[in-house]
Protein backbone atom coordinates (compact mmCIF):
# COMPACT_ATOMS: atom_id res chain seq x y z
CA UNK A 1 0.00 0.00 0.00
CA UNK A 2 1.64 3.69 -1.13
CA UNK A 3 0.27 7.14 0.62
CA UNK A 4 1.87 8.78 -1.84
CA UNK A 5 -0.04 12.23 -3.43
CA UNK A 6 1.45 15.10 -4.92
CA UNK A 7 -1.73 16.51 -2.40
CA UNK A 8 -0.05 16.64 1.16
CA UNK A 9 -3.62 16.99 2.78
CA UNK A 10 -4.71 14.27 0.69
CA UNK A 11 -1.69 12.32 1.94
CA UNK A 12 -1.92 14.01 6.11
CA UNK A 13 -6.07 12.98 5.72
CA UNK A 14 -5.35 9.55 5.34
CA UNK A 15 -2.17 8.89 7.43
CA UNK A 16 -4.36 10.63 10.25
CA UNK A 17 -7.13 7.98 9.94
CA UNK A 18 -4.25 5.16 10.73
CA UNK A 19 -4.04 6.99 14.58
CA UNK A 20 -7.47 6.70 14.62
CA UNK A 21 -7.44 3.46 13.77
CA UNK A 22 -5.12 2.90 16.80
CA UNK A 23 -6.73 4.53 19.12
CA UNK A 24 -10.20 2.76 18.39
CA UNK A 25 -7.78 -0.69 18.74
CA UNK A 26 -6.48 0.57 21.76
CA UNK A 27 -9.80 1.85 23.43
CA UNK A 28 -11.93 -1.60 22.27
CA UNK A 29 -9.53 -4.02 22.72
CA UNK A 30 -8.30 -2.13 26.15
CA UNK A 31 -4.73 -2.04 24.98
CA UNK A 32 -4.25 -5.53 24.93
CA UNK A 33 -1.27 -5.97 22.75
CA UNK A 34 -1.74 -9.74 22.05
CA UNK A 35 -5.80 -9.04 21.05
CA UNK A 36 -5.07 -6.48 19.00
CA UNK A 37 -2.29 -8.00 17.35
CA UNK A 38 -4.42 -10.70 16.60
CA UNK A 39 -7.26 -8.94 15.09
CA UNK A 40 -4.64 -5.87 13.31
CA UNK A 41 -1.54 -7.86 12.03
CA UNK A 42 -0.49 -4.47 10.65
CA UNK A 43 -1.04 -2.57 14.38
CA UNK A 44 2.88 -1.76 14.56
CA UNK A 45 2.61 -0.47 10.95
CA UNK A 46 -0.34 1.69 11.53
CA UNK A 47 1.13 2.91 14.88
CA UNK A 48 4.41 4.24 12.12
CA UNK A 49 2.12 5.90 10.00
CA UNK A 50 0.39 7.11 12.66
CA UNK A 51 3.87 8.44 14.10
CA UNK A 52 4.90 10.21 11.24
CA UNK A 53 1.68 11.67 10.61
CA UNK A 54 2.26 13.81 14.57
CA UNK A 55 5.80 14.35 13.47
CA UNK A 56 4.68 15.43 10.13
CA UNK A 57 2.37 17.90 11.18
CA UNK A 58 4.20 18.89 14.03
CA UNK A 59 7.13 19.90 11.95
CA UNK A 60 5.04 21.93 9.64
CA UNK A 61 3.20 24.01 12.53
CA UNK A 62 7.35 24.85 14.18
CA UNK A 63 8.13 25.58 10.17
CA UNK A 64 5.50 27.55 9.85
CA UNK A 65 5.42 29.55 12.71
CA UNK A 66 9.44 30.75 12.68
CA UNK A 67 9.88 34.04 11.49
CA UNK A 68 13.08 36.25 11.62
CA UNK A 69 11.37 38.98 13.79
CA UNK A 70 9.43 38.16 16.88
CA UNK A 71 5.73 37.19 16.15
CA UNK A 72 3.31 39.03 17.66
CA UNK A 73 -0.35 38.08 18.10
CA UNK A 74 -3.46 40.44 18.90
CA UNK A 75 -5.18 38.52 21.79
CA UNK A 76 -8.84 40.59 22.82
CA UNK A 77 -8.16 40.74 26.22
CA UNK A 78 -4.61 42.79 26.65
Amino acid sequence: MYLWSIDIEAVLTAMSCFEFICEEADILYSGDEQVIHLHLPNYNVYQDIAKAYKDLTTGMLTKAHQCSNPCRVNLPYT
